[in-house]
C-alpha cells in the first residue's frame, strides 16, 4: 500500500502546494482522502482520473472539498474516452450542503450524482473500498468530521486523522497502526488557548502517536505561511519513532 501527498496545506494552498489530500493505492484500487484546492491538478499528475476507485470526504470544510467542484467539471467536459465515475463517500447530509455551495453556479439537481456514486457514510459504519477496509471514527472539530483507517487484508494499516482537536477517539482509530498521518495546524497548543481545541500542535501529535503505538508519524495540514519542517522538532521530543513531514508529492510506503 502507497499513500501519495496530494495536499497538505491547511486552511489556503501556499505557493506550489495545495490544500488537504491523500490518495491511497493498494492493488488496482485507488482511493482519495480529501479533496481541496489545488488536489485535483496534483492528482493528474499520478493517474488517469478513470482510475480513481473513489472519494472520501471527512468533513465539509472548504480546503477538504473544494475541488470536487472541477473533478465535476473534469468528469462532465473532459476528453474523449472512458469518463470517470468513481464513488464519492460523504458525512451525513453532505450531499445537501455540497449542492448549497454550488446553487449560484448551477442549479442542476444532479450536479454531482450526474458525475460520481454518492454515498453517505457514518462513523460507525466501515466500508470495503476496492481491496481496502475502511474504518471511521469521529474527531473533535466544528463540523462533523472523521478520522479514517485503511487497511490491506493481511496487510499494513494506515490513518489520517483528518482535522481535529486532541481526542482519545483518534488515538484509539491509530492504536497500533504503522502509519499515522496527523495534522499540526497550531505551531504551539497555546495557539487555541481559550477557545475550544479543534486542532492539534505537533507535540500533540507525536504525544497521541506515541500513545497509540504508532510506528511512523507523519505531520501534516501545515499552514502555508509554515515550512512544514518547522513542526519536526516539537513532534520529535515526544515521538520515539521516524518523524516526517509531509510534502506535496512524497509517497509513503508501507
Amino acid at each position: 500500500m502507497e499513500l501519495v501527498a496530494l495536499g497538505t496545506c491547511g486552511v489556503y494552498p501556499g505557493p506550489g502546494r495545495a490544500c488537504a489530500g491523500w490518495l491511497v493505492e493498494s492493488g488496482a484500487t485507488r482511493l482519495l482522502l480529501d479533496c481541496g484546492h489545488g488536489v485535483l491538478a496534483n492528482l493528474q499528475t499520478r493517474l488517469p482520473l478513470h482510475d480513481l476507485t473513489a472519494i472520501l470526504i471527512t468533513h465539509l470544510h472548504a480546503d477538504h472539498f473544494l475541488d470536487l467542484i472541477p473533478f465535476r467539471y473534469a468528469i462532465k467536459y473532459g476528453p474523449p474516452g472512458p469518463r470517470p465515475h468513481p464513488t464519492l463517500y460523504l458525512p451525513q447530509d453532505g450531499l445537501d450542503a455540497l449542492m448549497q455551495s454550488v446553487a449560484v453556479l448551477d442549479p442542476d439537481p444532479d450536479f454531482f450524482t450526474a458525475c460520481f456514486d454518492v454515498r453517505h457514510y457514518t462513523p460507525d459504519v466501515p466500508l470495503t473500498v476496492g481491496g481496502l477496509r475502511v474504518a471511521l471514527a469521529p474527531t473533535v472539530h466544528p463540523v462533523p468530521t472523521c478520522a479514517v483507517a485503511v487497511s490491506e487484508p493481511g496487510g499494513g494499516r494506515a490513518v489520517y486523522s483528518s482535522d481535529t482537536g486532541p481526542s482519545p477517539v483518534v488515538e484509539e482509530l491509530a492504536r497500533g497502526a504503522d502509519l499515522f498521518i496527523c495534522e499540526a495546524t497550531l505551531s504551539s497548543p497555546e495557539d487555541e488557548a481559550g477557545r475550544p481545541r479543534v486542532h492539534l500542535a505537533p507535540e500533540e501529535a507525536a504525544e497521541m502517536a506515541t500513545r497509540a503505538g504508532v510506528g511512523r508519524l507523519v505531520l501534516t495540514h501545515v499552514p502555508p505561511y509554515r515550512d512544514p519542517a518547522t513542526a519536526l522538532p516539537a513532534a520529535q521530543q515526544r515521538f520515539s519513532g521516524p518523524v516526517l513531514a509531509a510534502r506535496d508529492g512524497e509517497t509513503f510506503r508501507i
